[in-house]
Protein backbone atom coordinates (compact mmCIF):
# COMPACT_ATOMS: atom_id res chain seq x y z
CA UNK A 1 0.00 0.00 0.00
CA UNK A 2 1.48 3.54 -0.94
CA UNK A 3 0.31 6.64 0.63
CA UNK A 4 1.23 10.64 0.07
CA UNK A 5 2.83 11.78 2.50
CA UNK A 6 -0.31 10.89 5.39
CA UNK A 7 1.45 8.93 7.51
CA UNK A 8 -1.51 5.82 7.94
CA UNK A 9 0.45 3.46 10.10
CA UNK A 10 -0.67 0.30 9.04
CA UNK A 11 1.31 -2.76 8.09
CA UNK A 12 3.14 -3.29 4.86
CA UNK A 13 2.63 0.45 4.24
CA UNK A 14 5.23 3.45 2.48
CA UNK A 15 5.04 6.77 2.81
CA UNK A 16 5.74 8.31 -0.65
CA UNK A 17 7.87 11.38 0.17
CA UNK A 18 7.79 14.12 -2.25
CA UNK A 19 10.72 14.97 -2.79
CA UNK A 20 10.53 15.61 -6.87
CA UNK A 21 7.30 17.72 -6.13
CA UNK A 22 7.80 21.46 -6.37
CA UNK A 23 7.84 23.55 -3.07
CA UNK A 24 4.51 25.30 -2.11
CA UNK A 25 4.37 28.75 -0.28
CA UNK A 26 2.91 28.02 3.17
CA UNK A 27 3.17 24.28 3.05
CA UNK A 28 4.18 22.56 6.32
CA UNK A 29 7.29 21.29 4.83
CA UNK A 30 9.30 23.50 6.80
CA UNK A 31 7.24 24.44 9.71
CA UNK A 32 5.02 22.92 12.38
CA UNK A 33 2.96 23.84 15.50
CA UNK A 34 4.10 23.37 18.70
CA UNK A 35 2.28 23.81 22.01
CA UNK A 36 3.86 27.02 23.58
CA UNK A 37 2.45 28.46 26.71
CA UNK A 38 -0.68 26.18 25.80
CA UNK A 39 -1.37 27.88 22.71
CA UNK A 40 -0.13 26.66 18.87
CA UNK A 41 2.61 28.48 17.58
CA UNK A 42 4.68 27.91 14.41
CA UNK A 43 8.56 26.72 14.76
CA UNK A 44 9.84 27.51 11.24
CA UNK A 45 12.95 25.56 9.59
CA UNK A 46 14.58 29.16 7.32
CA UNK A 47 15.03 28.24 3.80
CA UNK A 48 17.13 29.40 0.86
CA UNK A 49 14.21 32.04 -0.91
CA UNK A 50 16.12 32.54 -4.01
CA UNK A 51 13.92 31.17 -6.33
CA UNK A 52 12.62 28.18 -3.92
CA UNK A 53 9.25 28.68 -5.71
CA UNK A 54 10.78 27.37 -8.87
CA UNK A 55 13.02 24.44 -6.81
CA UNK A 56 11.58 20.97 -5.95
CA UNK A 57 11.44 19.79 -2.64
CA UNK A 58 14.68 17.98 -2.43
CA UNK A 59 16.85 21.12 -3.76
CA UNK A 60 15.39 22.95 -0.95
CA UNK A 61 18.32 24.36 1.41
CA UNK A 62 18.42 25.40 4.88
CA UNK A 63 19.68 29.04 5.72
CA UNK A 64 21.58 28.85 8.49
CA UNK A 65 22.13 32.53 8.87
CA UNK A 66 20.36 32.82 12.08
CA UNK A 67 20.41 30.16 14.95
CA UNK A 68 16.79 28.56 14.38
CA UNK A 69 18.27 25.86 15.96
CA UNK A 70 18.86 26.93 19.05
CA UNK A 71 15.58 28.72 19.26
CA UNK A 72 13.95 25.11 18.36
CA UNK A 73 15.28 23.37 20.93
CA UNK A 74 14.87 26.16 23.79
CA UNK A 75 10.95 25.69 23.07
CA UNK A 76 10.63 22.39 23.18
CA UNK A 77 13.19 21.88 26.14
CA UNK A 78 10.85 25.12 27.90
CA UNK A 79 7.25 23.71 27.20
CA UNK A 80 8.08 19.99 27.59
CA UNK A 81 10.49 19.24 30.27
CA UNK A 82 7.93 18.33 32.28
CA UNK A 83 6.11 16.26 30.19
CA UNK A 84 6.71 12.33 31.08
CA UNK A 85 8.58 11.35 28.37
CA UNK A 86 10.63 14.17 27.77
CA UNK A 87 14.21 12.53 28.89
CA UNK A 88 13.24 9.24 26.89
CA UNK A 89 13.43 12.04 23.58
CA UNK A 90 15.08 14.73 24.41
CA UNK A 91 18.65 13.63 23.35
CA UNK A 92 17.15 13.05 19.91
CA UNK A 93 16.52 16.08 19.36
CA UNK A 94 19.61 17.82 20.66
CA UNK A 95 21.53 15.74 18.39
CA UNK A 96 19.27 16.97 15.64
CA UNK A 97 19.97 20.46 16.36
CA UNK A 98 23.20 20.07 17.09
CA UNK A 99 23.51 18.80 13.27
CA UNK A 100 24.15 21.61 10.79
CA UNK A 101 21.54 20.72 7.99
CA UNK A 102 21.89 21.36 4.40
CA UNK A 103 18.35 20.20 2.89
CA UNK A 104 14.85 20.21 4.28
CA UNK A 105 14.13 17.39 3.46
CA UNK A 106 17.09 15.63 4.87
CA UNK A 107 15.81 16.45 8.64
CA UNK A 108 12.26 15.74 8.08
CA UNK A 109 13.33 12.80 7.30
CA UNK A 110 15.43 11.93 10.20
CA UNK A 111 12.38 12.94 12.25
CA UNK A 112 10.28 10.98 10.48
CA UNK A 113 11.90 7.61 10.33
CA UNK A 114 12.88 8.45 14.33
CA UNK A 115 8.76 8.90 15.19
CA UNK A 116 8.39 5.51 12.91
CA UNK A 117 10.86 3.08 14.73
CA UNK A 118 9.59 4.64 18.21
CA UNK A 119 6.23 3.73 18.48
CA UNK A 120 7.41 0.75 16.18
CA UNK A 121 5.56 1.10 12.59
CA UNK A 122 6.14 -1.10 10.04
CA UNK A 123 5.54 1.79 7.51
CA UNK A 124 7.99 3.22 5.83
CA UNK A 125 9.79 5.81 4.13
CA UNK A 126 10.62 6.20 0.32
CA UNK A 127 11.99 8.85 -1.82
CA UNK A 128 10.52 9.01 -5.27
CA UNK A 129 14.01 11.12 -6.36
CA UNK A 130 15.45 7.48 -5.94
CA UNK A 131 12.95 5.56 -7.99
CA UNK A 132 13.59 5.29 -11.49
CA UNK A 133 9.89 6.07 -12.15
CA UNK A 134 8.09 7.92 -14.88
CA UNK A 135 5.00 9.34 -15.79
CA UNK A 136 2.69 12.17 -14.56
CA UNK A 137 -0.43 12.68 -12.60
CA UNK A 138 -2.60 9.48 -11.94
CA UNK A 139 -0.35 7.33 -14.42
CA UNK A 140 2.81 8.35 -12.14
CA UNK A 141 1.19 7.13 -8.96
CA UNK A 142 0.16 3.69 -10.49
CA UNK A 143 3.69 3.32 -11.83
CA UNK A 144 4.79 3.69 -8.52
CA UNK A 145 2.27 1.36 -7.68
CA UNK A 146 3.36 -1.25 -9.63
CA UNK A 147 7.02 -0.32 -8.85
CA UNK A 148 6.79 -1.02 -5.17
CA UNK A 149 4.22 -4.26 -5.32
CA UNK A 150 1.44 -2.29 -4.19
CA UNK A 151 -2.47 -2.94 -4.75
CA UNK A 152 -3.61 0.54 -3.42
CA UNK A 153 -2.95 3.99 -3.00
CA UNK A 154 -4.08 5.96 -0.12
CA UNK A 155 -4.67 9.51 -1.10
CA UNK A 156 -5.24 12.93 1.58
CA UNK A 157 -9.29 13.99 1.36
CA UNK A 158 -8.77 15.87 -1.34
CA UNK A 159 -7.28 13.21 -4.00
CA UNK A 160 -11.19 13.01 -5.43
CA UNK A 161 -10.64 16.10 -6.99
CA UNK A 162 -7.73 15.42 -9.00
CA UNK A 163 -7.23 11.25 -8.99
CA UNK A 164 -8.09 9.73 -12.23
CA UNK A 165 -10.90 6.61 -10.94
CA UNK A 166 -11.17 5.01 -14.27
CA UNK A 167 -7.25 4.65 -14.69
CA UNK A 168 -6.98 3.18 -11.41
CA UNK A 169 -9.71 0.48 -12.06
CA UNK A 170 -8.13 -0.41 -15.65
CA UNK A 171 -4.97 -1.05 -13.65
CA UNK A 172 -5.78 -2.81 -10.69
CA UNK A 173 -5.03 -0.47 -8.51
CA UNK A 174 -7.48 0.60 -5.39
CA UNK A 175 -7.92 4.52 -4.84
CA UNK A 176 -8.49 4.88 -0.99
CA UNK A 177 -7.98 8.09 1.09
CA UNK A 178 -7.95 8.88 4.56
CA UNK A 179 -10.30 10.75 6.74
CA UNK A 180 -8.85 12.47 9.80
CA UNK A 181 -10.51 13.38 12.75
CA UNK A 182 -9.07 16.71 13.98
CA UNK A 183 -11.53 17.68 16.12
CA UNK A 184 -11.54 14.57 18.95
CA UNK A 185 -7.73 14.12 18.03
CA UNK A 186 -6.90 16.78 20.80
CA UNK A 187 -8.58 15.47 23.50
CA UNK A 188 -5.96 14.03 25.44
CA UNK A 189 -4.85 18.02 26.23
CA UNK A 190 -6.70 19.50 29.14
CA UNK A 191 -8.02 22.47 27.19
CA UNK A 192 -9.48 22.31 23.73
CA UNK A 193 -7.61 22.92 20.28
CA UNK A 194 -8.92 22.89 16.82
CA UNK A 195 -6.38 22.69 14.51
CA UNK A 196 -3.84 20.65 13.57
CA UNK A 197 -0.04 20.55 15.92
CA UNK A 198 2.99 18.27 15.48
CA UNK A 199 3.35 14.46 16.29
CA UNK A 200 6.13 15.76 19.40
CA UNK A 201 3.46 16.92 21.12
CA UNK A 202 2.08 13.08 21.37
CA UNK A 203 5.72 11.99 21.71
CA UNK A 204 6.30 14.12 24.54
CA UNK A 205 3.09 13.10 26.21
CA UNK A 206 2.23 9.62 25.65
CA UNK A 207 3.96 6.32 25.99
CA UNK A 208 5.50 5.32 22.77
CA UNK A 209 3.21 1.52 22.44
CA UNK A 210 0.26 3.97 22.61
CA UNK A 211 0.51 5.84 20.33
CA UNK A 212 -0.17 3.99 16.57
CA UNK A 213 -3.18 2.60 17.66
CA UNK A 214 -4.32 6.44 19.27
CA UNK A 215 -3.25 7.60 15.78
CA UNK A 216 -5.20 5.06 13.95
CA UNK A 217 -8.54 5.52 16.45
CA UNK A 218 -9.04 8.87 14.79
CA UNK A 219 -8.56 8.33 11.08
CA UNK A 220 -10.44 5.87 9.17
CA UNK A 221 -9.59 4.85 5.07
CA UNK A 222 -12.17 5.02 2.81
CA UNK A 223 -13.10 3.99 -0.67
CA UNK A 224 -12.39 7.22 -3.46
CA UNK A 225 -15.62 6.76 -5.46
Amino acid sequence: MLISQRIYLGRGTYIKFLVRQYFEKNSFINRNHLLINNEPKLLTVPIEIKNHLQLKIKDIKISNQTNWRRKHLQSIHLNYNRSPFYKKHISFFEKIYTEKWSHICEINIKILNYILEDIKSDTKIIKMSELEVEGKKTQLLVNLCKKLGCNSFIFGKNGIDYADLELGKKENIKFLYQEFNNKNFYNYQKFKFKGNISVLDLLFKMESSSIKEYILSHGKILNLV
